[in-house]
């Protein structure tokens, strides 16, 4: 009996731990129908989102957008049903978890398995990994069933913790390569993004204390490593000396990175679209991963013993091998360079190339012969990393060398350009008559129409070369022969190079031959950009037909450009130009503006009045928008009163459209921006009213632009100080100082209207009305149509007795600026000034009495709030016992209380 109850109990656990290994730890138990969850990706972005109403802070917020996809595998015998808001992003930290994906169902049948999206906004950005966990189930919460009663929990039918699965799919790891491991490679599964944060900053915290002091960041062996643009910029913080990262780029990451002496990415792409807080600084990124290991390694090299880079030149990754070279090359003795050098021999190609850059280093006749017996290899690359290395060897047995390939390449044509390639690229003098007796060859054979396989990167390199140097023999024959080549692919390098010399007989030998080629229609780059540098008067009907003849190809390549057709044509050819002016592209229509401009012809203000057109549609309609500011400019440079008025006609056209179409285009308005600002440079008596007119324009934005303009070239006036400092005195009372500095002020800038005008105003109020209105007339003259100048005028020509005369110019500005204060204001104390003259009979001074109290209160309803000058200011001193007199000041008042609380 006990032993079946020992052989039952057996059975029982065994079929426990069955049932428990074979059911997977994120199933749910046999009453619930979820099917199983597994985490397939991942992604998350940043985003920076404004400040929320009410929240009492101004400063943005930077959210994590975090973006899981799911499969769902319905492992049950019957149909399952769900929804995606049955899943749960649970954290610990005090943040606030939006849900971004939609509320849809799910149903998966018997069987089948399916991929789900779920996302979330995790605000404010975490710190640090949290212990997150994906939950999900019929209901992860009930509420209790009072407000007040805490929540109570169901059990789940599964949850998962997400920083686990994070960090595996993650897959960051850490090989330590070079002596003693000092280049730390951190390689990942997936790119590197603002989750993979936490995890990289815990890396090099732990990298730092150990003592490293070189990192990279590379892919898995198989694929490129991607970086989105926030992470790169936050690496900045890794390299001491590197531009930091500015405050605008408010980003979230913990600050105090460990500095390290190198740190980069390899093999990397830093995604554009993934910038949300404007990155656009990186570290530096290589395109190879062996030259990145490389160039970190190099100097550690130089440290390290020569038997450990000997030793690591046996390395099978190339970056290391590179470095182990580089760092020794120059400390070897001559029984270890042995060894290097017969090691050269036996070696793959791609060592041979890494030892081939560096083998100039070693001293003696060995190294020499070695790199020339790799210079004849058939690997094109290995033979050039060679003939380079003997092009910069200073030894003296590199001569010696380069003359035994330069004599086996004779029957090698590619060997021979190979070394002329490698001689160029060292500028080193010892090979120029190599290089000279390559180029006889070459031109030779371009005579024949041959190249015996050279290239045109090659003879235009060595022939640049040898100008550079001025070989005089090949200058000479160069001359002689630039006619004589066949192959106009070539004829343009010598075109080219002998054009760039700036000397006399190089340009005498290619006049000809331009001459010829734009004869026989054989036009190429080479032949118009002499064209372009030599201009010749005689080229100018045979480019002109050549422009015509080529306007409809559609190939940039193969037009003649209009502006080396201007560099040599005359009167004959700018005059058929210009008939032909409305055939031309709008580019084109630039390009001849400018051209006219430069030389005054006495078309171009003409042909710039056709670009700017009569209405703002017409000046930037399609692609002439560009053109159009070019016509702005020119004119605006000239600067002649004829210039200026072209100018200003097309600012009133403009702004008659914009009164009509209101919806102007930000072409359009870019447009009259910028002619209102070159406008308001100028001190013109008809630029000064433009800018007073626009400023009353029914186009609100225009006449905000106006405006501001107007205010802008006021105080850029070195008198503007002075002016405001007359401010001063006079609220102090000392208005003979006050006057004493607006006397200056007219002295230092005397076409500042305002300077005028403010002496005016107290010349007015000192009494002396004759000196005050010759101030408004001169302040008329230099800003004519200005509300102030011609309200102060009303006002002084009633304190001179003039009074009508001043009281129907107050009602004239009126008319025209019903809603200005400074037109209300002023009309009102010129109708007050009126009512006090001793000639004014009572009925009179009644009606004029009526119409200052009618003026005031239209002031105080367009927004008056100047209560205080109201009450202190002499001219409306007869207002003090009017009926309405208190209210009117009251509201003045109720005014400026209301813009103070706006302002709060």
């Amino acid at each position: 009996m006990r032993r079946q109850v020992q052989i039952c109990g057996i059975a029982g656990g065994i079929w426990i731990w069955l049932w428990l290994v074979c059911v997977p730890t994120l199933a749910d138990p046999p009453e619930a129908t979820w099917p199983q969850v597994q985490l397939k990706k991942y992604s998350s972005r940043l985003e920076l989102l404004p400040p929320e109403r009410g929240s009492g802070s101004s400063q943005a917020l930077t959210s994590l957008r975090l973006k899981l996809t799911m499969e769902l595998s319905n492992g049950a015998t019957g149909a399952f049903s769900g929804e995606l808001d049955n899943f749960r992003l649970v954290c610990e930290e005090n943040l606030e978890v939006r849900p971004q994906h939609r509320s849809e169902v799910i149903q998966l049948s018997a069987g089948q398995t399916a991929e789900v999206q779920l996302e979330w906004s995790l605000v404010p950005y975490p710190q640090g990994e949290l212990n997150w966990r994906l939950e999900w189930g019929p209901d992860v919460q009930r509420a209790g069933s009072g407000a007040s009663e805490p929540q109570e929990a169901i059990r789940l039918a599964g949850s998962m913790l997400l920083e686990d699965q994070f960090r595996r799919m993650q897959g960051l790891s850490v090989e330590r390569v070079g002596p003693e491991g000092a280049l730390a490679l951190i390689s990942s599964l997936r790119e590197l993004d603002a989750v993979a944060v936490w995890e990289i900053d815990r890396i090099l915290h732990q990298l730092s204390g150990a003592g490293v002091e070189r990192v990279l960041f590379v892919g898995s062996e198989s694929g490129r490593l991607g970086v989105t643009g926030e992470v790169s910029s936050w690496m900045l913080g890794l390299t001491p000396g590197a531009p930091k990262m500015v405050q605008r780029q408010q980003l979230p990451f913990k600050r105090g990175l460990p500095p390290f002496r190198f740190a980069a990415l390899a093999e990397a792409d830093v995604q554009g679209d993934s910038r949300p807080l404007g990155m656009r600084s990186s570290v530096k990124i290589y395109d190879s991963r062996e030259t990145a290991i490389s160039e970190a390694l190099s100097a550690v090299y130089r440290l390290a013993s020569v038997e450990q880079a000997l030793a690591d030149l046996e390395s099978g990754n190339a970056g290391i091998r590179r470095a182990a070279l580089e760092g020794s090359v120059d400390r070897l003795t001559e029984q270890q360079a042995d060894v290097i050098l017969r090691r050269v021999l036996t070696a793959d190609a791609a060592q041979q190339k890494d030892y081939a850059r560096l083998l100039n280093q070693l001293p003696g006749r060995r190294a020499v012969e070695t790199l020339r017996e790799l210079a004849m290899s058939e690997d094109r690359e290995v033979a050039a990393a060679a003939l380079a290395g003997i092009a910069t060897s200073q030894d003296e047995s590199a001569l010696e060398a380069m003359s035994f390939i330069w004599e086996s390449g004779e029957s090698r044509p590619a060997l021979q350009t190979q070394a002329v390639s490698a001689m160029v690229a060292s500028d080193d003098g010892r090979w120029t008559p190599l290089v000279a007796a390559w180029v006889r060859k070459a031109v030779a054979l371009t005579t024949e129409g041959q190249t015996a396989g050279f290239g045109r990167e090659e003879f235009d390199a060595a022939v640049q070369s040898l100008l550079l140097r001025r070989h005089d023999a090949t200058c000479l024959y160069l001359q002689s022969s630039i006619s004589k080549v066949v192959l106009t692919e070539y004829q343009d390098v010598l075109l080219h190079q002998l054009v760039q010399t700036r000397n006399a007989a190089d340009e005498a030998a290619v006049r000809p031959v331009v001459t010829a080629r734009l004869s026989s229609g054989s036009i190429s780059r080479g032949v118009l950009e002499a064209a372009g540098m030599l201009r010749a008067p005689e080229w100018g009907p045979l480019l002109l037909d050549s422009f015509w003849r080529t306007q409809d190809i559609r190939r940039g390549g193969d037009q003649v450009p209009l502006p080396v057709v201007l560099a040599c044509s005359e009167r004959p050819q700018l005059d058929e130009l210009i008939q032909a002016w409305e055939k031309l592209k709008p580019d084109n229509q630039s390009e001849l503006l400018a051209h006219l401009a430069r030389y005054d012809h006495p078309d171009w203000r003409r042909l710039a009045a056709l670009l700017l057109g009569e209405q703002p549609g017409a000046a930037a309609g399609g692609n002439s928008f560009q053109h159009t500011r070019v016509a702005l400019q020119l004119l605006a440079e000239d600067a002649a009163d004829e210039s200026l008025q072209l100018l200003i006609s097309s600012a009133r056209s403009w702004e008659a459209g914009f009164a009509v179409d209101r919806a102007a285009s930000p072409d359009n308005q870019r447009l009259m921006e910028q002619l209102l600002s070159q406008l308001a440079v100028f001190s013109h008596p008809e630029c000064r009213r433009l800018l007073n007119q626009l400023s009353r324009s029914r186009v609100e934005w225009v006449r905000g632009q106006a405006e501001g303009l107007r205010r802008g070239a006021r105080e850029r006036s070195p008198a503007w100080r002075l002016i405001v400092e007359s401010f001063r005195q006079r609220e102090a009372g000392n208005q003979l100082d006050a006057v004493k500095a607006l006397d200056v002020a007219v002295r230092i800038d005397p076409f500042l209207p305002d300077a005028w005008v403010r002496r005016a105003s107290l010349r007015m109020h000192a009494g002396s009305f004759d000196e005050s209105m010759s101030d408004l007339r001169r302040a008329a003259e230099l800003t004519p149509d200005h509300e102030e100048v011609q309200s102060l005028t009303a006002l002084v020509l009633v304190r001179q007795g003039r009074v009508d005369e001043g009281l129907a110019a107050a009602e004239e500005l009126i008319r025209q600026t019903p809603n200005d204060l400074y037109s209300l204001y002023n009309g009102a104390c010129t109708y007050a000034r009126a009512a006090e003259r001793p000639e004014t009979s009572v009925e009179r001074r009644t009606e004029l009495l009526s119409r200052a109290v009618e003026l005031l209160r239209l002031n105080n309803a367009a927004g008056h709030d100047e209560h205080e000058h109201m009450v202190t200011d002499p001219d409306l001193q007869i207002l003090h016992q009017h009926p309405a007199w208190q209210e009117l000041v009251d509201q003045a008042r109720q005014n400026a209380e209301k813009r103070g609380n706006a302002g709060n």
